[in-house]
């Protein structure tokens, strides 16, 4: 006969029964409670035998994912218009609102239609459930909050000028004698810096490099648009490795992150560049070079990235062995005096 041992804490006690008794059961020597509600399979039970609690649950999570469904769309707008986007199961609902418009105004009681378009009320609720999130941060639609983001502003006078006159405040000669020297009697624990001030600091860093005054009549435009890279200071939210968004990791997905920058630490994407020219990754080369990886919020996967410097590794081992080999046979040889 087959022994089979349950564990007592692993155990639930359902009564079903009408029958008000209270039961005392022992289970391996403890005492069982019995309990209101019991879950089998994911299905919750009560002393009826009815899924009341079960359907609550389901009709809770239903309702949070209908919200976002129906208050989502009203927000993403189209860059012409600011229309929000058409919703085809909404457009049963307008019918019916038209129909009972129509109703109303060809009744001859004299009633007359002071309705607002439902599509009119949708708009209403959505900026209202917009300011709820991002102002507000009501706790049970913290779900749908988005962080900020400011975006990058290029002008016509700075995208047509070749470099930047001595004074002119893009070159920030203010903040950068606020800078020290050395760090010789700095508190580094107070000393910090924004993000979107860092940016900002140094959007325009390699335009000092030109001695030439720049010129910044707007008179004369350029005939050329300019493309969107171009117009951009931001990186693409995309792995800069790869140009992928998402990849697949031991079944697991993952998206690329941004590089950190720390006080005391020589910045972990200093070496990027140097490792695709090395490698004759040319095209990674060209979009690195000479940029600050943190300021434009390069991003990257932890696989790529341990990928390329998995690379260069083998690549500059199998230089070493190149080296070694010729050196070796160079001793090797016959002396011919």
């Amino acid at each position: 006969m087959w022994q089979v041992k349950f564990a007592s804490q692993k155990a639930q006690l359902l009564n079903v029964s009408r029958s008000a008794a209270a039961l005392r059961l022992k289970f391996n020597g403890d005492t069982m409670a019995p309990q209101v509600e019991v879950e089998v399979l994911g299905v919750t039970y009560d002393r009826s035998l009815t899924f009341r609690t079960n359907i609550e649950r389901f009709a809770r999570v239903a309702s949070k994912s209908s919200t976002r469904y129906r208050f989502a769309p009203p927000w993403s707008t189209r860059a012409s218009g600011g229309a929000a986007r058409p919703i085809k199961h909404l457009a049963l609902l307008n019918k019916v609102q038209a129909r009972a418009v129509r109703i109303i105004e060809n009744n001859n009681a004299g009633q007359e239609a002071h309705l607002t378009t439902l599509q009119h009320r949708r708009d209403v609720v959505g900026l209202s459930v917009l300011f709820k999130v991002q102002v507000k941060r009501v706790s049970h639609l913290q779900a749908l909050w988005q962080s900020y983001r400011l975006a990058p502003v290029t002008t016509l006078a700075v995208a047509l000028a070749p470099a930047e006159p001595l004074n002119s405040p893009r070159r920030m000669e203010a903040v950068c004698a606020q800078i020290p020297e050395t760090l010789e009697g700095v508190d580094l624990e107070i000393i910090g810096y924004h993000r979107p001030c860092y940016q900002h600091f140094t959007a325009n860093l390699h335009r000092l490099n030109d001695s030439t005054v720049a010129s910044m009549s707007t008179k004369h435009h350029s005939p050329r648009k300019l493309s969107s890279a171009e117009s951009s200071q931001l990186f693409p939210p995309e792995c800069m490795f790869f140009e992928k968004f998402e990849i697949k990791v031991s079944g697991k997905t993952e998206r690329p992150i941004k590089f950190l920058s720390w006080k005391h630490k020589e910045p972990a994407w200093r070496s990027t560049e140097s490792q695709a020219l090395e490698l004759g990754k040319t095209r990674l080369y060209r979009q690195v070079k000479g940029k600050d990886l943190f300021a434009v919020e390069a991003q990257f996967h932890s696989e790529c990235r341990m990928s390329c410097t998995t690379e260069y590794r083998n690549h500059i081992r199998e230089q070493e062995r190149e080296e070694n080999r010729t050196v070796s046979l160079g001793s090797d040889s016959p002396d011919v005096n």
